[in-house]
């Protein structure tokens, strides 16, 4: 028998892309969670913004956040039967880096600044105020102060030409870095990624239940 995983984006899929509520997608998670069915979250935001969403919807299942650069993990999650009423975020959580740490990011960033002359191109998630990030991101102060905890990637602004914007990408590759477009933001990233970490995961499933069971990928 399939076993079925649900990954899903947060922005714009399972939460309305303006005012960042599930209620359309209430009745599908229902339904997937009286069926057991993992619904994992796949998304750019960072560990703490999506467990508070995964508490608020009564998730206690593995996170890929920041565009693939880490899972996190109930702590003492059981793959082998992920609906164990002991699968909880309560004893906290451990976490599977497959990105690149912020501070590199930053400091590759500052080298692209000084070669390229981009500086004034672009304004980094991390230099904003919490006002700035309101107002770009639709979030309240909670939601702000939550997404700016930031750990394997820095969303920018861009401001200059697109010129400028296909240089930045090529040196941020050849720094072993990407560029990724998203629905607010340019996110700086490592190598790793949606895919490759989703990857990663269906695996822990398929080992937890010693190889016996074939996994279903529904990815939204």
């Amino acid at each position: 028998m399939l076993f079925p995983i649900v990954f899903t984006d947060l922005d714009g899929t399972l939460l309305d892309h303006r005012d960042y509520s599930f209620d359309a997608a209430q009745q599908a998670l229902n339904t997937l969670q009286k069926k057991n069915i993992p619904i994992i979250f796949n998304t750019s935001k960072t560990e703490l913004e999506s467990l508070a969403i995964a508490r608020k919807i009564g998730l206690a299942n593995p996170v890929i956040v920041e565009n693939g650069g880490a899972i996190i993990i109930p702590r003492n999650y059981d793959f082998s039967d992920p609906s164990n009423p002991s699968n909880t975020w309560r004893s906290g959580a451990s976490t599977v880096v497959l990105g690149v740490k912020l501070q590199v990011i930053q400091q590759t960033l500052g080298e692209a600044n000084a070669k390229l002359e981009i500086a004034t191109d672009y304004q980094t998630f991390s230099s904003m105020s919490g006002a700035e990030i309101q107002a770009s991101t639709g979030l309240d102060s909670a939601g702000a102060e939550l997404a700016k905890q930031r750990q394997y990637s820095e969303p920018l602004i861009w401001r200059g030409n697109k010129e400028k914007l296909t240089r930045l990408q090529a040196f941020l590759v050849e720094h072993g870095l990407r560029l990724v477009e998203g629905g607010r933001f340019h996110h700086v990233v490592g190598l790793s990624n949606k895919c490759t970490a989703m990857v990663r995961l269906v695996q822990m499933y398929e080992d937890g239940a010693n190889g016996s069971r074939k996994t279903c990928i529904i990815a939204l």
